[in-house]
């Protein structure tokens, strides 16, 4: 699986759902998980790709080094 397998309106739809809450994308700790609903299985170093590749086109913001990522969407 590749990080361009993964669909940017369905992760964005995720995010918007629930605006100000803080999103991780390993599923570690108290914040809900971001995720591709037609890919959940997606390894989390795809997913963090992804989600580095959205937040480079100012789709999405939040911590991209790996740590638990806070991803929200750009107002």
């Amino acid at each position: 699986m590749k990080a361009s397998d993964l669909s940017e309106p369905a992760i964005l739809a995720l995010l918007a759902e629930r605006p100000g809450v803080w999103h991780t994308h390993d599923g570690e700790g108290i914040m809900p998980r971001v995720y591709d609903p037609t890919h959940p299985d997606a390894p989390p170093k795809v997913l963090l790709s992804k989600l580095r590749a959205m937040m480079r086109k100012g789709l999405i913001y939040g911590c991209g080094c790996g740590c638990r990522g806070d991803w929200h969407v750009v107002a």
